[in-house]
Order: C-alpha cells, then structure tokens, then sequence
C-alpha cells in the first residue's frame, strides 16, 4: 500500500524519493502555478481531485472564489471557472505513471484565462503535482504568424511601369550576356568555320553590333520602365535576327541548326524570366513563323518544322517555368520586407520603416518641399489591463488602438508602432501646424473600451505629445526625443491629452538638466543639510524620535525645496547617494547627541 504524503494544511508535499524537497521561496517566485492533488476515489473509479498543496500564484488565482484553496475539490473550482479538461489528465498520468504535458486554453476568473501549458507528474499512486506556465503570449504569436503567412501578399503595382532596382539589375545583365553570347559565337563561327553561301563580312558586323549593345543594354532605364524596356529588348532581338538573316543568308550554313533554335530558345526563356506569367508562350508563338522562315528560305523546310515542333514547346514551358519562379521570388521578398518593416500583432509599420521614411521626409524638409510633425501617443494605465486582464486583453487593446489611430489619422500619414503600447504618427505635407495640433486632440479625445473587462473597469485613453520640424534641422532620433518628452508632459499635466512640444517644454528640460547636473557633485561638495522634526506622543507631549530631513543648499540659489530635486534625484539614480549620506549623517549626530546630552531615542 503506498504512504500517505497528505501534507499538513498549507504544508510541502514530500519530494519523491532521491530529490531534493521542494522550495517553497522558489516555486513561489518562478511564476508558474504548482498544485498538488490527491484523487478522491469510489473503489478503482476516481469521481474528484482534492487540493492538498498549493504554491502562492495559485493561492493568489483562485483565493478570492474559494478562499484557501488546500482542501477544495477540483469539481467546485470547475463550476467557477471550466477546467474539466485537466481530469482525464491527471487520470492518465495516474494510470501510465508517466508525465504528461497538454497545452489548454483556459477559462479562469478576473478574465485571467488564455493558453496554459500543463505538466502532471504522478507523486504516489493517488497524487499527483501540476505545473501551469503562461503560454499565452506564444500561442498568440505562432498564430499571428500563422494569419501572416496565409495572408495574400499584396505587392504595390509600380509607378510609371517602374521595376525594383534589384529586379532591373538583374534583367539588364541577362540580356546583355545573351546579346554579347549571341555576337561572340557568330563573330567565333565567321572565323573558325567555312560557311558558304554566307555574307561573312555581314556576319561580322552584325557580330559586332550585338557585342557593342551588349555593353549598353545595362545602362537602359530599366528601373524607371522596366516593361517598355524588357519588351523592346525582345522585340528589338527578333527584329535584329530577322534583318541580320535578310542580310547574311547565315541559315544556309549547316551551324544555323544548332544556333537558331538554341538562340529561341534563350530569347523565349529570358522573356519569360522578365516578364509576367504568359509572356514566354506568347514569344514563342509569334517568333515560331520567323524561325521557320529562315529555315524554308534556305530550303530546310523540313528541318525547320521539325525544329518547331521540337524546341518551341519545350522552350514556352522553360519560359514558364522561370517566370513562375521568378514570381514566387519576387513575392517571397516582398513578404520579407513586409516582415521586416511591419508589427505581426497591429500589421502597422515598426520602428524601422518610421526611420527610413522619416530620414526621407526630413530630407525633403531640408530642401524646402514640406513641413513635418511627429506625434508620440501612449496608452494610460496599459500596463495595468496586462496585470489584471492578461496579455491577450492587452493585445486585443492594441490591435483596438492601432485601428482607432488609422481611423483618425489621415490617409497620407505613416502609422507605426514603435513597441509596448507606443505609437508613432508623421504627418507630412502639413497646410499649417494647426493641423497636426487638431490631429493629435482628437486622438488624444480617443477612449478606448477594454476588451473583457466589466463596465466598471474604465476606459483606456492615449497621452499624445507632437514635435514640429519645419526645415529639417533636426535629426530622426532627436525629433523622437522631442515628441517623446512631449507625450511626457501630457502624462504629468494629467493624461488623455495633447502637449506640444516648443520653447517652453525646451526651457524646462534645459533646467531640469543643468539642476541634475549640479546635484550629482552636491554630497561631494557638503551641500545637504539635514533639519530634524521632532516626533512626540499626544498623551503627554514626551519627545519620542525626530524625523531627519533633508535639504539643499545650492550655492547661488539658496535652500532648495525638496519637491524640486528630489524627484530628479530618483529619476537620475542620485538618490542613492543622497540616501546613504543622510542614513550616515543622521546616525552619526543621533549618537553624538546622545554622548552630549544623555538623550537617547526609545
């Protein structure tokens, strides 16, 4: 019969035989939840799980349904919140004497539910221990990236029938390799081969016409129109072998079999391989009667039919085939960049793509084409809805506001979400700076209901802060940092609005800075002083303590008041230092009052 490892109410569960006993401080800081349950048998069937051990996240979980949890069935806890799927669980780890792990979503009360990450370990014959890890904010991530993969890629038609320079600069080396191919090989063949009934002479020059476009073919303006450019380059290659023909007779030559088909071949893959699905088949149709052509004209008829039955089909298909992959390619890049430059959770841009755009729209500033505005918004109290309600609350809160900002903000505008629950707004091409203030009121009027929270919960409201740069004098990190400090103030003047920032938020962080400055070398150059209050009893006035405060004496300026430096003190880390001294100081005159006056504190 197994022992009973029923631990005392609130105690530690024995540790299996050969571990170490569990740490109670450690399984209340790991932040998973550990529970111990001992199953509640009718013979062989088990009907309920009883808690006998609970680690503090639980306690914290469920303590406000069922109070202590040590000692509740597992049935009342369902009935608050659905968690039968863990029953089978803990029966099958019983029955294999194995762990198990299962990844469940839950239901649990004060909304705190989402996915959670099971493992059961049998301790005894009827007990066993559950560890629950928050998997909440990975599941939700796989499946944002699970919507973003299966989302169609959408890739922007080009302006003005305009490629990717990478795309250009591939086609314009292609065809300049195939031209200069085509011109070395026939210029090789008028030399090394005996080619009667050909103009030789012609040949060469044709030769070297297609060696010398070879070398300008890059140099086309392939990026600005890259289809006029990849149309004319095959129509002008049809044309060139047409005429050249006309003039050579080069197809009477016994090598004419073996270039001209190959030489359809590489114009119709390349076609394919440069332009849209169909192209290639649409080349090979119309370039299959010439082909012929200058077969039958040289009475070779037959051996050009031949050549078309054989080398066009395989050449369309080829075409095909290359222009397919060149499309995967070109769509697999584009969702690379779209990866790279956009947030998978809201889909707005990310702190790079703001970067790169407002770079461009500071430069453009610079040279006088446009005046800009930078607005930096926060979510009040955000971090709150992620204590109370989850990550996934917070998550759906945010993909809310990134469709709220996109509402509001103009069409033009770049909308992108920098991390956290900060978004950025740049305003370009603004008619005045009342623009860009109006834009940032109403956003700042926004508010924002939380998703599975109770009406009693309150809404979620942004704090906006806006720089201004009307010449580009400014860099990009230093228009953030002014927008940023802006969004700041609005946070102390009270939230849920707007502040801009100017000369007198620039005047206020000038001395702000130059007071920090000063108090760093204060305790070196004996500038606190420290008053003490007295406390004494109400009952019979009897001095009891005294409260050291302290204060500073800045040179020039006299007693500094406390609520003026001591919260730049913690925000700069002086506090620290300031705090030692005082402790230091105030001991030290409390023992020498004590040796002068015999006064000593109870």
């Amino acid at each position: 019969m197994a022992p009973d490892v029923r631990p005392p109410r609130g105690g530690n569960v024995p540790a299996p035989p050969g571990r170490p006993a569990w740490d109670r401080a450690t399984l209340d800081a790991s932040g998973d939840g550990y529970t111990v349950l001992r199953a509640v048998r009718d013979g062989d069937q088990i009907l309920d799980w009883t808690v006998v051990d609970a680690n503090a996240l639980v306690q914290e979980r469920w303590g406000w349904v069922v109070g202590d949890v040590v000692g509740v069935p597992s049935s009342r806890l369902n009935a608050a919140a659905d968690n039968s799927a863990f029953h089978e669980l803990y029966v099958e780890t019983l029955r294999s004497g194995e762990r198990q792990v299962l990844d469940v979503q839950l239901n649990l009360p004060a909304a705190k539910g989402g996915w959670r990450r099971v493992v059961v370990t049998p301790l005894d014959a009827d007990t066993v221990s559950a560890v629950t890890r928050d998997i909440s904010r990975e599941r939700y991530l796989e499946a944002a990236l699970e919507r973003e993969r299966s989302r169609p890629v959408s890739v922007p038609p080009r302006r003005d029938d305009r490629g990717g320079a990478a795309e250009a600069a591939f086609a314009g080396r292609t065809a300049a390799v195939l031209f200069l191919a085509s011109g070395v090989f026939s210029l090789a063949n008028s030399v090394v081969s005996k080619l009667p009934g050909v103009d030789v002479t012609a040949l060469r020059l044709a030769a070297l016409g297609a060696i010398g476009f070879a070398a300008v073919v890059p140099a086309l303006p392939w990026e600005r129109h890259f289809r006029a450019v990849a149309n004319s380059i095959v129509l002008l290659a049809l044309a060139a072998l047409a005429g050249t023909e006309l003039i050579t007779h080069y197809s009477r030559s016994d090598a004419a079999i073996a270039v001209y088909p190959v030489f359809f071949i590489l114009l119709v893959a390349w076609a394919g391989l440069v332009r849209r699905q169909g192209a290639a088949t649409i080349v090979a149709v119309l370039s299959s009667p010439l082909l012929y052509g200058m077969f039958a004209s040289s009475g070779r008829g037959p051996i050009g039919l031949q050549c078309l039955i054989v080398t066009m089909p395989g050449a369309a298909a080829l075409g095909e085939v290359l222009s397919w992959s060149a499309h995967r390619a070109r769509a697999l890049a584009e969702v690379e960049v779209q990866r790279r430059l956009h947030d998978p959770l809201t889909g707005l841009g990310n702190r790079t793509l703001l970067l790169v755009r407002l770079d461009h729209a500071l430069e453009r500033a610079r040279r006088g084409q446009c005046s800009l505005a930078l607005l930096y918004i926060d979510l009040d109290h955000f971090k709150r809805v992620n204590d109370t309600l989850g990550h996934n609350a917070g998550d759906d809160l945010l993909v809310r506001a990134a469709g709220a900002l996109q509402q509001h903000a103009r069409s033009a505008d770049t909308i992108v979400r920098l991390g956290g629950d900060e978004f950025v707004v740049l305003c370009e091409e603004l008619a005045s700076a009342e623009e860009a203030v109006a834009l940032a009121a109403r956003l700042a009027a926004l508010r924002l209901e939380v998703p599975g929270a109770d009406r009693g919960y309150g809404l979620v409201t942004p704090s906006v802060g806006v720089a201004f740069s009307e010449h580009g004098g400014e860099t990009a990190d230093a228009l953030l940092q002014n927008a940023d400090l802006a969004m700041y103030r609005a946070k102390e003047m009270g939230r849920a609005r707007s502040e801009v920032f100017g000369q007198a938020l620039r005047d206020r962080i000038a001395v702000r800075r130059e007071l920090e400055d000063s108090l760093r070398g204060a305790v070196g150059r004996s500038e606190l002083r420290l008053h003490y209050q007295p406390v004494v009893t109400t009952a019979d006035g009897r001095v009891v303590g005294v409260e050291a405060l302290v204060r500073w004496d800045r040179p020039g300026y006299g007693l500094v008041p406390p609520a003026e430096f001591i919260p730049v003190a913690e925000e700069s880390g002086i506090i620290n230092e300031i705090g030692a001294w005082v402790i230091g100081h105030a001991c030290q005159q409390a023992s020498v009052c004590s040796l002068q006056n015999g006064f000593s504190f109870p």
